[in-house]
């Protein structure tokens, strides 16, 4: 919500608003790099790259290394991508350039071409935003890597579907479905991960509150239906002060047959719908049913729009 309050949404340049000088240094380092990673994701999905994990998922030991792995589903290999950001009263290009050069040089350049558990890394980015802190000018600089392999590093035609790599898939996931409140489906991930099939196939089923949002139908979690605040959004959701997390049913419907399939012992593979990304703002109060839509499937909902009347049951042993 500090993103949202110190981010001007006013016209169509990006920029921060003047308060946000008034925050202490702790906070204006968080809030610079909660910025620097929200623009760099939303510059992956604009290359075409759906699906992320922590780097550090991947490549253990590794110092220093960069934030995240991408993949696109094309079967090429990952991309290694660092996010800085920067909020300061006298940022420049030169600055911002600075920054992400140092840190392609340090923290991509050394990984590119090396092998992982999830592919090859193809190709590094590194994304920097820089705000200053008055609000008249926000910048944007991309290090990357210089020779572009074939269908990395440019902006390809938008799939309707992708194979990304299972591990990369997994971590992506489980990160998804904790946001959308399906706890048990998170440790199912876990379990997998580990290769521990007697025990995922022991795992209690997850009930999903199924909810249609501008045409489309969307999961979410009912794991702590009980406690208050989620008791509260479903007996009087125009007073969920916060969007709600969910994941669309067409994405969650092909992931969880494939965790099923992986528990009666069938190979670990995905594919998986690439949706058309919308990102209309976080406006509660407006029309919106849905405030943003991920490639991934990963949605922001407005819950005064929602009915949560429906559900669905998805079991280790029998599926969605």
């Amino acid at each position: 919500m500090l993103t949202r309050a110190l981010v001007d949404e006013v016209g169509d340049a990006f920029g921060v608003l003047p308060a946000v000088a008034g925050l202490a240094d702790a906070e204006r380092t968080t809030f610079s790099g909660r910025l620097g990673a929200g623009i760099c994701n939303l510059y992956m999905y604009q290359l075409g790259y759906v699906w992320q994990d922590s780097a550090r998922n991947v490549i253990p030991g590794a110092d220093p290394l960069a934030d995240f792995l991408y993949d696109d589903g094309a079967g090429h290999g990952v991309v290694l991508t660092e996010a800085k950001g920067s909020v300061h009263a006298r940022v420049t290009a030169g600055s911002i350039k600075r920054i992400t050069d140092v840190a392609y040089d340090r923290q991509v350049w050394d990984h590119i071409g090396k092998a992982t558990r999830y592919g090859d890394v193809v190709h590094g980015y590194v994304v920097g935003t820089a705000a200053r802190t008055d609000g008249s000018e926000a910048l944007l600089h991309v290090a990357q890597t210089v020779r572009v392999n074939v269908g990395v590093g440019k902006k390809p035609s938008t799939p309707r579907s992708g194979r990304p790599s299972p591990g990369l898939t997994l971590g992506n996931y489980r990160a998804v479905f904790l946001l959308a409140g399906a706890s048990r489906v998170v440790s199912a991930i876990d379990l997998l991960r580990r290769n521990a099939i007697s025990e995922f196939r022991e795992i209690p089923d997850q009930v999903f509150r199924r909810v249609k949002a501008a045409g489309r139908w969307f999961l979410v979690g009912d794991n702590m239906r009980l406690a208050w605040p989620w008791q509260w959004l479903w007996l009087w959701p125009e007073r969920w002060p916060v969007p709600v997390f969910a994941i669309a049913e067409e994405t969650a419907e092909p992931f969880l047959r494939a965790l099923t399939e992986k528990g009666g012992d069938a190979e670990l593979t995905f594919e998986l719908p690439v949706l058309a990304a919308s990102l209309g703002g976080l406006d509660l109060e407006g029309p919106a049913e849905h405030l943003a839509l991920f490639p991934d499937g990963f949605a922001l909902l407005n819950p005064s729009k929602l009915d949560f009347d429906l559900t669905r049951t998805w079991s280790p042993r029998r599926g969605l």
